[in-house]
């Protein structure tokens, strides 16, 4: 059987999590990038070329391929690759906290692409938004509480797209979890794991920066907050 490819920009983005999930589970897989061009224009040339060639029945990215699997959407790629290693939860709550979390983060990560894509004014508009985000963040810490995964003693891939989307943040308010020692505790938790951490070293090397080019932050790579 061939390997999986996963096609997306050349930044983390929406398929980040995806990746840790490839890695954590050591599966063999083929990342095909795609470039942005410079402004103004960012010319996408590079992904609209062969968006309707690939034979994906929603042409998207991030995109996932196996043989003539082929189909798009970050969270069904993840749910997919989860479900080869039992990681979508081992009981009925389990499975139903995993989706929940799943879009509870995704909604997170397109919140922070909102604030950091199409503000008006970044220095003042980020200022609203880190001080209201404050609010999610205690959310999410008060419902770890001191569980060592987010559904409780079984990771899931639910895990993966939250880490992210508490990565991306930190990395804009190093600050973020000051008032959370058990999310700072989960973060070094979840990056110590097996593939995960090996991916972790190759991505910090790898300089794929946060954002697009046309973002208002993160377009260029900045290294993980070390606590």
């Amino acid at each position: 059987m061939s390997k999986p490819a996963i096609g997306y920009w050349n930044v983390r983005g929406l398929a980040e999590g995806i990746l840790y999930l490839l890695n954590y589970t050591k599966t063999d897989y083929e990342l095909v990038e795609y470039v942005t061009g410079d402004g103004p224009d960012y010319n996408k040339d590079g992904w609209l070329s062969v968006k309707e060639k690939l034979g994906l029945p929603f042409p998207n990215l991030p995109y996932y391929v196996e043989g003539d699997l082929k189909f798009t959407q970050s969270l069904a790629i993840m749910r997919h690759i989860a479900s080869k290693h039992d990681l979508c939860g081992k009981t009925v709550e389990q499975r139903a906290f995993c989706d929940c979390l799943s879009l509870e983060s995704l909604d997170f990560i397109l919140g922070f692409v909102k604030a950091t894509y199409f503000c008006q004014n970044f220095d003042e508009d980020i200022k609203v938004y880190l001080k209201n985000i404050r609010t999610n963040v205690k959310r999410f810490a008060n419902y770890l509480g001191e569980k060592p995964y987010m559904t409780g003693q079984d990771i899931t891939f639910a895990d993966f797209m939250f880490w992210e989307a508490m990565d991306q943040l930190r990395t804009l308010d190093p600050t973020v979890f000051d008032e959370h020692p058990n999310l700072k505790n989960y973060m070094k938790r979840i990056a110590e794991l097996p593939g995960m951490k090996e991916y972790l070293s190759f991505q910090e090397s790898s300089a794929r920066p946060i954002s697009n080019k046309m973002a208002k932050w993160g377009t260029k790579f900045i290294a993980r907050p070390s606590n």
